[in-house]
């Protein structure tokens, strides 16, 4: 098939709507900028300290970042730096744009455009372009996306990352070719890097995986399953022992972060309950778009021609 770019792929129609849907979110998320407030002792506060420091100091001072981390327990409820993809990422927008919480928020900016983008592309290729278009205007004006945006925080690039890890994931599943499993391991490090508990995604890929060999037939090799568990996990935890200079530093962080939830007080009004709080939570803030997620979600399982 002959390449073309994605507006002559799109109708004129689809088109316009796909351009009216980026501008309209784009306006309403620049308008709100100026009210943002931030703070210096809170998450973001972290995240700049942490950039501006590998900025000005390069990737051979990182391990002083756990040094700082560890060595003060009032550290340990604020983002750690084993976080250091956004960390890396985040020192290249502050060398770019200066030492401020502006540089992280246009980093957040271009994310949420680029996740956005991305999950259109891939939902048009594997779906329709009615059904693509649908989810950008959902996602493009989803609160809780559009408010993170705006943040300087690490959510916007963990989502991108993490939707980029997903999709390439799905797509080696229909096209197992070896430089779509490089592509999708790789988006998985970086995901891990952005927010360590993406490896939590592994045990979905694994389910998925197994899920298509019992009710499909659909074959599983091996390096299926190693490219969601240890190819990722040993890339990751080279870097993390790189960054660290110390394997000790790395598991006291780790520790600290598995516990954290039990003295967080955020973690625990918010981050607490058993795993289905996740969905009673998403079905409170946005009732139709989470049912009709599940209810997309069962019809595509259940749907014959999209076994294989």
């Amino acid at each position: 098939m002959e390449r073309k770019s994605i507006f002559n792929l799109l109708g004129n129609k689809s088109v316009f709507i796909f351009l009216a849907i980026f501008f309209i979110s784009s306006i309403l998320l620049l308008r709100s900028l100026d009210n943002i407030g931030f703070a210096d002792r809170a998450d973001e506060g972290y995240y700049l300290y942490y950039a501006k420091y590998v900025s000005d100091n390069g990737l051979a001072k990182f391990p002083d970042l756990f040094k700082f981390y560890l060595q003060d327990q009032r550290n340990w409820v604020f983002p750690n730096p084993l976080r250091i993809g956004f960390i890396f990422i985040s020192a290249l927008f502050v060398k770019l744009f200066g030492y401020s919480f502006v540089s992280l928020v246009k980093l957040s900016l271009i994310s949420f455009y680029i996740f956005l983008f991305i999950s259109f592309c891939f939902i048009r290729k594997y779906f329709n372009e009615k059904l693509a278009l649908l989810t950008l205007m959902l996602l493009a004006f989803s609160p809780l996306n559009m408010a993170m945006a705006r943040r300087a925080l690490m959510d916007s690039t963990a989502n991108l990352f993490t939707i980029l890890a997903i999709w390439l994931f799905f797509e080696n599943t229909k096209e197992r070719k070896a430089h779509k499993k490089i592509l999708f391991i790789l988006a998985y490090v970086c995901a891990i890097l952005i927010k360590e508990n993406s490896v939590l995604l592994s045990f979905f890929f694994m389910l998925y995986i197994l899920l298509k060999r019992g009710m499909y037939k659909t074959p599983a090799k091996l390096t299926d399953l190693l490219a969601v568990t240890v190819f990722p996990f040993s890339i990751v935890g080279t870097l993390y022992l790189l960054a660290s200079g110390d394997i000790i530093k790395v598991i006291d962080t780790a520790k600290i972060i598995m516990s954290s939830p039990g003295y967080n007080q955020y973690a625990i009004l918010f981050g607490s309950g058993p795993w289905y709080r996740y969905l009673i939570d998403f079905m409170l803030l946005s009732p139709w778009v989470c049912i009709l997620a599940i209810g997309f979600s069962l019809h595509y399982i259940t749907k014959r021609e999209y076994r294989e």
